[in-house]
């Protein structure tokens, strides 16, 4: 089926769906999150997944980071500095490892 005729069709475009588990939606929030300007809002995180930024990331890693100036992890949010803007894929990486 054509996408375009899915789309009338069926109200979508999907091709195939798969259920995430807990692990993959905590790392798809990290992954999409830590793009984001605005960054992880700290307390949604923690809803939706039921644990904290700290507890969901390397701690090592997390460190490093912050101690570079890449990241920046308050109360409220955690997101990326404009230094880390330029290697997020890196970033994203080591704090999932």
């Amino acid at each position: 089926m054509r996408w375009q005729t899915q789309i009338t069709d069926l109200g979508h475009g999907t091709a195939k769906t798969r259920i995430l588990s807990n692990q993959d939606r905590l790392e798809e929030r990290i992954l999409s999150g830590l793009r984001l300007t605005d960054g992880i809002d700290c307390e949604v995180f923690a809803t939706q997944t039921g644990l904290a930024i700290m507890d969901a990331v390397d701690a090592d890693a997390l460190a490093f980071l912050q101690g570079e100036g890449l990241v920046k992890l308050s109360p409220k949010t955690f997101k990326v500095t404009p230094k880390g803007r330029l290697v997020v894929s890196a970033i994203i990486e080591k704090l999932l490892v």
